[in-house]
């Protein structure tokens, strides 16, 4: 059970036939939704790709075809939300006439961040209870 047979090949798992099935855009959405979880649980440093891998049922060479390296899957997954905080930066500071060079200062910039993250946090707390 859970073995075919195909013309290109002679016997496939119902595994890799389900695999074949996805695009590879279904397949980096996998990979970034299991790294997603993966980095949450454990925290950045703590994550591996074989985690990474097996969260999202591929295996770990194949993540190596959509990404480089963990440190590429993290910038990936933060991507947006960066982007996000840099928008509201932007809409924040519009309002209130900050000055953009304080806006970008370091202190500035890490006292936003730890902000944005904890509402984040609290955001995904909430959803989950």
């Amino acid at each position: 059970m859970g073995i075919s047979e195909n013309a290109d090949s002679p016997l496939l798992c119902s595994r890799e036939i389900k695999l074949m099935q996805y695009s590879k855009d279904d397949i980096q959405k996998e990979i970034l939704k299991a790294a997603e979880k993966v980095f949450l649980e454990n925290g950045f440093p703590k994550a591996s790709m074989r985690e990474i891998a097996q969260e999202a049922q591929v295996g770990l060479s194949n993540i190596y075809n959509y990404f480089k390296s963990k440190d590429d899957i993290f910038c990936t997954v933060v991507r947006p939300v960066i982007s996000a905080f840099e928008r509201m930066l932007h809409e924040h500071h519009g309002r209130y006439g900050a000055d953009i060079m304080e806006m970008y200062s370091t202190e500035s910039l890490c006292k936003n961040l730890r902000r944005y993250i904890e509402l984040l946090v609290l955001r995904i707390f909430m959803e989950r209870n």
